[in-house]
């Protein structure tokens, strides 16, 4: 049997800690099929002649679809299982054509494992990661183009894999299925009230930001949000060690105010601040303000590892820098500022 003739050119496609050449990953398994089907054959009695004669080696592999190619790769297994919980999948494997900017495993990190089985919002923020009816190319966009994505909402793509003014990276794109094409991108296309409310270890600053009608404010343009982590809210007003908040701790406190302190107009970069002029001199330092008002000294370790705010007060470490958001970027720590 003839050994089917590969592609020429076949296109590649790199992901982290993973190179994959999609034609020749399909081919392979394709092949591998043909050559477990090759080998039932040979014991097939006469009555199956016309399986046997059959020239296999004419067969050419599918083209994978959308939801193959994230499940076959790695990289992409968080989009998977949110596809998943989220009863995205059958979508997705329509006809199309879809254009999907897919989130790596990287962008979902910060998020908790187990949160991706619960959130109401999680459906609504992967579909706008879904372009239904095109399939649109970045190699092909000389200009800006505003698209409507699954979710409803308008978003504009440019050239060189700009996503609608964000900083997100089109790390792996034009990975073309057969029911469209997929862009892996470096970020979850979400703002920061809707990353803040997915993300299970801030589900307390999520309940405080709703109650305090704070979301709208955190979708504004260009935003930074220190976030402090549930731990933080409890180690900060559990006062009777109850390892919850009661709405009587809170009393006497200005809620809004306090969150409000946790929000810089304007995008803070810890990497970028730890690159800055000379990245061998530390500890740098600057003050951003605060929607509250209040001014917020930035500082970095000795050795420019870590990032702290406020070093002569809270002293809150930054345990999950750069977190990106379609609006900036939120930064999670370990301390709830006080005004």
């Amino acid at each position: 049997m003839d050994d089917p003739s590969p592609p020429s050119n076949p296109r590649i496609y790199s992901f982290p800690s993973l190179m994959i050449d999609f034609a020749t990953f399909f081919r392979q398994r394709h092949l591998l099929g043909l050559g477990l089907l090759a080998f039932a054959l040979t014991f097939v009695t006469a009555g199956c002649d016309a399986f046997i004669d059959q020239n296999l080696g004419d067969s050419n592999p599918q083209t994978p679809s959308i939801v193959e190619i994230v499940a076959e790769v790695p990289a992409l297994s968080r989009l998977e299982e949110g596809l998943q919980k989220s009863n995205l999948v059958d979508s997705l494997e329509g006809d199309g054509p879809f254009t999907v900017i897919a989130p790596d495993d990287g962008a979902f990190a910060p998020i908790g494992q187990g949160e991706l089985t619960r959130s109401p919002l999680l459906r609504a923020v992967l579909e706008a990661h879904v372009i239904p009816g095109e399939e649109i190319a970045f190699e092909n966009l000389d200009q800006q183009r505003s698209v409507e994505t699954l979710e409803g909402e308008q978003i504009t793509l440019g050239p060189n894999g700009s996503i609608d003014g964000t900083d997100l990276t089109v790390t792996n794109g034009d990975a073309n299925a057969s029911n469209g094409v997929v862009h892996v991108v470096d970020g979850v296309f979400a703002d920061a009230a809707d990353r803040i409310l997915i993300t299970e270890q801030y589900s307390i600053l999520g309940e405080l930001v709703e109650q305090e009608g704070l979301a709208d404010t955190l979708r504004s343009d260009s935003l930074t949000v220190f976030a402090p982590s549930d731990d933080a809210f409890i180690a900060a007003y559990d006062d009777d060690n109850s390892g919850t908040i009661e709405d009587e701790e809170l009393q006497g406190t200005d809620v809004s105010n306090v969150l409000r302190g946790h929000v810089h107009d304007g995008v803070f970069s810890a990497a970028d601040f730890l690159d800055v002029d000379n990245p061998d001199v530390f500890p740098k330092d600057t003050t951003l303000t605060t929607l509250s008002g209040r001014d917020l000294s930035i500082t970095t370790s000795e050795d420019g590892s870590t990032v702290f705010v406020n070093p002569n007060g809270e002293n809150a470490t930054v345990v999950t820098p750069d977190v990106k958001t379609r609006n900036g970027r939120i930064h999670g720590i370990d301390t709830v500022l006080m005004p």
